[in-house]
């Protein structure tokens, strides 16, 4: 422990906290058979809600029951170390046996324990001994030879006032912060319902009337659908040794079911309605991906899943990998850069693939798009994130427990066809906000992570004595602990016997303890 400033003692944790104690074991529930029982996983941010605490039976109430003033533990698990102060208990309450009770002495303050216990300083050392043990986790022996810098008791209460005083600024700051995120979701989707009612663009329309209509552009992409599809299938023809000896086969082409827009929006003038099937290469139909990818191969195709797509990005550091003949039965999915992924199980959300992710595939969670010629990929990732795509979609949902999207369905999602001068307008305008987003959302992420540290610093001067000035008459904290020793021992010099930590009622509050 570093130098401490004048009046401050080093002790251990059982120096300032005589008892330190472990649970109840018995099983909860919520019948009302006996008192409160709290577990680690009833402590959640910082906080209890007590009316949703299960009940337990316990034979002996007094021994486990808990007090304000009280500080609980984890001890097991990915918790250990995690505390909570008790300040208010609605009703009778116990403390389950994964958890470590510890009750203040005297010369501690219970709130300046708990604050320390959320200390840098604490957790080296919590890190430090739960690494230590056959199995890890922190008991009450190990708590108990914890380091604490022990500040006289007036001093004590200054530093726990400006603390809190600092800490309710910046968790109303973190709370702002917190609600930026919302706020910049509801701007986005304001932004793309009016890209595609055509409000971004409406200027650019009014000077430049005569641009070819997208009627001409959709007729164009469905002949060119046409004729790849007919090469696709006369190469698979081919490769059969079945070359046809007339066009009857061409027959068998299916035209996309034509969009039913009378209960659509109505469209700017030039732009029309297309099914989603209509608007993709002609051999490249809207598919998902590898049902079964087997285990994890180092080296192999990587996969992108629904869990794999973050604010419209594709997290390449994450992806799975599966082997490369597992991969090529489900070639028809493979992906190429500018094609545009939909998430069709639980989240629809959506991603551009780019050119780092040529020649890598996707789960049955996950369904590609290939733009046809003449359509942007910008413009169509941004009509599938758009209000009316998306509720288009939801309504389509098929099941309760995983609800999801059928492939029949998501290519018949009407597609507004926009005239391609236009889509190449617009696509400069959707890539510009979403440049804009991403800066703020990680400018938002910067500030978030500054603000954590700032906690972090307040509390490490406030346990080095930086925090608030020292007073020269405050009685320092060894002289207080000699008293209190001296104290606890009878006139014939010896100390008591040890016997039960005073009941419930003697730890009603922290009034009791040390006064100024």
């Amino acid at each position: 422990m570093s130098e401490l400033p004048s009046g401050w003692s080093a002790v251990k944790l059982r120096d300032v906290a005589p008892s330190i104690t472990y649970g109840h074991t018995a099983s909860a529930t919520e019948q009302r058979i006996g008192p409160r029982f709290l577990r680690i996983t009833d402590i959640q941010d910082d906080h209890v809600e007590w009316a949703t605490v299960p009940f337990c039976g316990c034979d002996d109430v007094e021994k486990y029951q808990l007090a304000s003033g009280d500080i609980v533990v984890a001890r097991t698990g990915a918790t250990t170390g995690k505390s909570f102060l008790i300040k208010t208990l609605p009703e009778q309450a116990i403390f389950a046996s994964y958890l470590i009770r510890i009750q203040p002495g005297r010369a501690v303050q219970p709130e300046y324990l708990g604050w320390f216990m959320r200390t840098p300083a604490y957790w080296e050392q919590i890190t430090t001994v739960s690494k230590g043990t056959a199995q890890p986790g922190a008991n009450a022996s190990l708590l108990g030879e914890l380091d604490v810098p022990l500040a006289p008791v007036a001093e004590q209460r200054r530093i726990v006032s400006k603390i809190e005083s600092l800490t309710t600024r910046s968790r109303r700051a973190k709370e702002a912060l917190d609600a930026v995120p919302d706020l910049l979701e509801q701007f986005r989707q304001s932004v793309l319902a009016a890209a595609f009612r055509g409000d971004l663009t409406a200027a650019w329309r009014e000077k430049n009337p005569d641009v070819e209509p997208a009627e001409v552009l959709l007729q164009r992409i469905r002949a060119e659908r046409r004729r790849r599809w007919e090469e696709a299938e006369f190469a698979k023809m081919r490769a059969k040794g079945k070359v046809p000896g007339d066009d009857r086969w061409k027959a068998k082409y299916e035209e996309p079911e034509p969009v039913d827009a009378s209960e659509l929006p109505e469209l700017p003038e030039g732009w029309c309605w297309a099914p989603a099937a209509a608007i993709v290469a002609g051999d490249a139909d809207i598919v998902y991906g590898i049902v079964q990818p087997g285990p994890v191969v180092e080296d192999g195709i990587p996969y992108v899943r629904g869990m794999d797509i973050e604010d419209g990005v594709i997290l390449e550091h994450q992806l799975l990998r599966t082997a490369p003949e597992i991969a090529a039965r489900y070639d028809r999915a493979a992906l190429r850069g500018g094609d545009v992924l939909l998430g069709i199980i639980r989240a629809t959300k959506v991603a551009i693939v780019p050119p780092t992710l040529d020649g890598a595939n996707i789960t049955q969670g996950t369904a590609r798009f290939r733009p046809a010629a003449g359509i942007l990929t910008e413009v169509l990732a941004g009509w599938l994130e758009s209000p009316l795509a998306q509720e288009s979609l939801h309504a389509m949902y098929r099941g309760i427990d995983m609800p999801g999207l059928n492939l029949r369905d998501v290519r018949r999602l009407p597609v507004p066809v926009i005239p391609l001068a236009e889509q190449e307008v617009l696509a400069a305008v959707l890539l510009k906000f979403k440049s804009r987003e991403r800066a703020l959302r990680d400018h938002m992420s910067e500030i978030l992570r500054a603000a954590a540290s700032v906690d972090r610093a307040i509390l490490s001067k406030a346990f080095r004595g930086e925090l608030v000035p020292q007073d020269p008459t405050d009685e320092p904290a060894s002289a207080l602990l000699e008293r209190l020793r001296a104290e606890a021992t009878d006139p014939t010099g010896k100390k008591p016997k040890g016997g039960k930590r005073r009941g419930a009622e003697g730890r009603k509050g922290t009034a009791a303890r040390v006064s100024d």
